[in-house]
């Protein structure tokens, strides 16, 4: 990936993926009524994301956001209850959910995050090793199966990261 930030404050994103070479422009716009206007440009594709965020009363947060033409908005409502639970409340679509999150370091350092998610309970498991050679292996422990992620990440020079997966 290859960010360049040119005149008139757009963001430039060159990204080489799969021998695919393709660029991302995106121009940041805080219109009146702190609306954050963000235009990209995909593929060929032009359009805009506006997203107003406001906090209500009762500590919810409302973003709205027009997107492709269509309008929605979020709620999202964050408690932490006893037992360092998190609970983020959300009103998406018209239909509510809560999302329990519990964090807990382990021995070893194993990070284990229980969630409950639509009324279904599962635990994922991290656990992060750097290596040599500056490899960061996340080792993944989820529904019962496990998988490892190695990266490696080089910045080259003329402002290049490269994140070898």
């Amino acid at each position: 990936m290859k960010l360049v930030v040119t005149p008139c404050y757009v963001i430039r994103v060159s990204i080489c993926l799969f021998s695919n070479r393709f660029s991302v422009d995106m121009k940041l716009v805080v219109t009146p009524n702190n609306v954050i206007r963000v235009s990209i440009c995909l593929f060929s594709n032009r359009f805009s994301v506006d997203m107003k965020l406001v906090v209500t009363p009762c500590y919810v947060i409302r973003v709205s956001i027009c997107l492709f033409s269509n309008r929605f908005s979020v709620d999202m409502k964050l408690v932490v209850t006893p037992c360092y639970v998190i609970r983020v409340s959300i009103c998406l679509f018209s239909n509510r959910l809560s999302v329990d999150m519990k964090l807990v370091v382990t021995p070893c350092y194993v990070i284990r995050v229980s969630i409950c998610l639509f009324s279904n309970r599962f635990s994922v498991d991290m656990k992060l090793v750097v290596t040599p050679c500056y490899v960061i292996r996340v080792s993944i422990c989820l529904f019962s199966n496990r998988f490892s992620v190695d990266m490696k990440l080089v910045v080259t020079p003329c402002y290049v990261i490269r994140v070898s997966i």
